[in-house]
C-alpha cells in the first residue's frame, strides 16, 4: 500500500452541519453557511467518520489490538483552504512502521499513516499524518 495504492479511498461532503458542530464543540465563533467559511484546520480528523463503519486499519492491515492502542499525534498539511461546500477524496495509506522497547516492558510499535485530499478537480488540498502506537503487553 503506498500513495498510488492507498488502503482505502473516501468521498466526504463538508457539510455546513457538521462544521457548525465541530466550530461549537471546539469554542470557535462559527460563521454564516453563506458566508462560506473556512472550516478549522483539525476538521480533518472527522474524516475517519466517513470510512464503513468498523474500518480501522491499523488493527485491519497490521493487526494492531485496538485495546493496547493510541493516537499519538497528527500534523495536518494545507495546500489551500477547506470550504463549507467542499467535496473531497481521501486516500489513506501507510508511510511506515516501527517499533522498539516499551518502559513497561513488551515492544511497542508505531504506524504512520497519511491521508491525501483532493478536491473535486482532482487538485491537492490538504494532507494528514497520524501516527498510531500500540503499547506493549505489559508485564
Amino acid at each position: 500500500m503506498t500513495k498510488d495504492n492507498p488502503a482505502y479511498t473516501f468521498s466526504m461532503q463538508v457539510e455546513y452541519g457538521k462544521y457548525l458542530e465541530f466550530a461549537t464543540a471546539t469554542g470557535l465563533k462559527p460563521k454564516a453557511e453563506n458566508d462560506n467559511p473556512v472550516v478549522p484546520p483539525t476538521f480533518l480528523a472527522t474524516a475517519e467518520a466517513w470510512l464503513p463503519p468498523g474500518t480501522w486499519p491499523a488493527g485491519e492491515i497490521l493487526g494492531f489490538d485496538l485495546k493496547r492502542s493510541l493516537h499519538g499525534e497528527q500534523e495536518f498539511t494545507f495546500h489551500k483552504p477547506v470550504r463549507v461546500g467542499d467535496r473531497l477524496t481521501g486516500r489513506i495509506w501507510l508511510e511506515s512502521t516501527f517499533s522498539k522497547a516499551g518502559s513497561r516492558g513488551g515492544e511497542m510499535r508505531f504506524s504512520i499513516w497519511v491521508t491525501d485530499f483532493d478536491d473535486e478537480n482532482g487538485n491537492s488540498v490538504a494532507q494528514s499524518k497520524m501516527t498510531i502506537i500500540e503499547t506493549g503487553p505489559g508485564k
